[in-house]
Formats: structure tokens, sequence, C-alpha cells
């Protein structure tokens, strides 16, 4: 009746289409409980492990950088020759192709590990099972968490969750529009394989350079999108934005630095200051506010970052739903 009314054909939505499936993924992950397992950041230890055998101690500087880019080379070509004739043997299928991106998809984002572990360790932190939250935010961070008083942990959480919820969940649904799932796929390895070979352990000074740099490019352009993003949200916008850019200077990545600052900046919480990553001691520059994280803080702070990325990922995927629409009809 409606389409008689309207004399035209109402077409739904286009779910199999790249932004409707990328819409059905982040729904699916970010409300849907699934093993946590079910993700490819569960590869880290094992790539570090490998990374451990190829960079062998004594090896020269320019030895370590050429293994730190054949390293990735060797570990890529097999995964992508794999989905690639996997996905093929499927070509012709109905709706084979569409289904094995969407669960590739699935592998990809992760959101849902982060969220608990910030949660775990404000709870265990007020429930005084101080142990408990350490060992929970040690096997997120590679920071050394034994000695961390209850403010440290909380500072920790708020970093590390805010981070990982931009770079494992966001970034990759911002490649996936963009360059598809394969380079989806690509930007999630190149992030996974940094973590494995961080840059912060000093056997992986050379080695992990190469992942490190080419993951700081991917991060560019989706940090770009996003900060905006951050800036609307009610107190997003820095109150002194000259000391937060001289701030940022000193931390590893610029462009996460500025999303988590402004993050922190929102909350009024102080985030930075040392670390120790194994034996060596890290000074990072203070970012954010003048009050010491806590437990409301922190969990308003992963709200907010969650807030910020639906927001960004959303104004995406609608504008590609609305052009697929004009190109249907046009």
């Amino acid at each position: 009746m409606i389409t008689e009314i309207l004399g035209t054909e109402i077409t739904p939505l286009p779910l199999d289409s790249r932004t409707g499936l990328l819409f059905l993924a982040l729904l699916t992950e970010w409300f849907i409980p699934f093993p946590f397992f079910v993700r490819l950041n569960k590869l880290v230890p094992g790539i570090a492990a490998l990374g451990r055998r190829v960079n062998r101690p004594g090896s020269s500087a320019a030895q370590q950088k050429l293994a730190g880019v054949m390293l990735p080379l060797v570990i890529m070509t097999p995964i992508f020759a794999f989905i690639i004739a996997f996905r093929e043997i499927l070509d012709g299928v109905e709706l084979a192709q569409s289904l094995t991106e969407f669960f590739l998809l699935l592998l990809v984002l992760e959101s849902r590990p982060e969220r608990a572990m910030a949660k775990a360790v404000a709870r265990n932190i007020n429930s005084d099972r101080k142990h408990q939250a350490r060992e929970i935010l040690g096997r997120f961070t590679l920071r050394v968490t034994a000695k961390l008083s209850p403010m440290g942990m909380y500072k920790a959480a708020a970093e590390s969750a805010a981070l990982r919820l931009i770079n494992s969940f966001y970034v990759p649904a911002f490649a996936y529009l963009l360059l598809g799932i394969y380079g989806a796929l690509a930007v999630k390895l190149i992030i996974i394989m940094s973590m494995a070979f961080n840059l912060k352990l000093p056997v992986n000074q050379y080695f992990g350079r190469c992942c490190y740099f080419v993951e700081q490019f991917c991060f560019i352009l989706p940090a770009m999108w996003l900060i905006p993003f951050i800036i609307m949200l009610p107190g997003g916008a820095p109150a002194d934005p000259r000391a937060l850019a001289a701030a940022i200077q000193s931390w590893p990545s610029k462009t996460t630095a500025m999303a988590l600052a402004l993050l922190a900046s929102k909350e009024n919480i102080r985030l930075g200051g040392p670390r120790y990553y194994l034996l060596t001691l890290y000074r990072f520059p203070e970012i954010g506010g003048t009050e010491n994280p806590t437990e409301k803080s922190v969990r308003d702070m992963i709200s907010d970052t969650g807030k910020a990325i639906w927001f960004a990922l959303l104004v995406l995927i609608l504008s590609g739903i609305g052009y697929d629409y004009y190109s249907f009809y046009h």
C-alpha cells in the first residue's frame, strides 16, 4: 500500500553494503556479549614470542631494522592469501561474501574487553582487592603494576582503555569504510604487531620502528576526524590549547595523545607522568586537568570516548548510506 501511495519501490537499508555491514558489526560487538578470545588482539603474545625469536640479542641495528620490516610481511602474506583463497572458493554462493566480511569485522573490532577491564579494575579497587586490580591491569598494559597506588591504577586504566578503544575499535572501523575489509585487516594487523613489538621495550628499539611508523601513519586521518567530535562533547574544548599542544610533544603517538589529552581535559583529570616499563623509567608530561582520576572519572572517560567514537562513525555511516540511496535512484 505504501508503495502504491508513493508510486515508487522502497529500497530497504542496504545491509549488504559496506556501511550496512559495518553498522551491524559495530552494534554486535558493542552490545552483544561473545567470548573475548574471539579477537585478533589475542595474537599479540604469540606474535611477540615470534618477534623475540627473530630479533636476536647481539644483532646490529641494521639487522634489527631489516627483521622488523620482513617479519610483518611474513606474518601478513599467508593470512591474506588464506582469506582471499577462502573467499574465492565461496564466490557465487549467495550472501557468502557478505557473511565472511561480517565475521571478519567481528574479529577486527574490539571494545568490550577494554571497557570490561576499566570497570573490573575500578570495581576491585573499590572493594579493596588491589592485587586483583593490578593483575587485570597488567594484562592490558606493559607497565609494571605491582607497586601502583589506587590513583596510579585509575590513571593507567583510563589511559589504556581510552587509547585501546580508539586503536582497536575506532581506527579499524574507519579503515574499513575507507579501504574495505582487506584494508581494515591490514591496519588491524599493523596495530597488533606494533603492540607486540612495542618500542617502550628496549629490545625493540630498532626492531619495532617499522610497525610503529606505519601505525602512526594509519592513525592520522582517523584522529583528524575524531578530534572535532571529542571537542563537540560538552566541556570537550581545552581551556588552554597551547599548553595542551606543548604537553603532547613528548608522547610517543602525537595523534592519539591529542585525543587522550582532550578527553582527560573534559573530565578534568590529570594523566601522564612517570611509569615503568620493565626496568625502564619513562617520564611522560602530564596532560588533562588538575584532579586525580577516580572510579567515577574513569567510567565517565570511557563513556565519553565511546560517545565520540560512535558519533564520528555514525556520521560517516549515514553519509555512506545516503550516498548509496542517491546512487541507486540516480
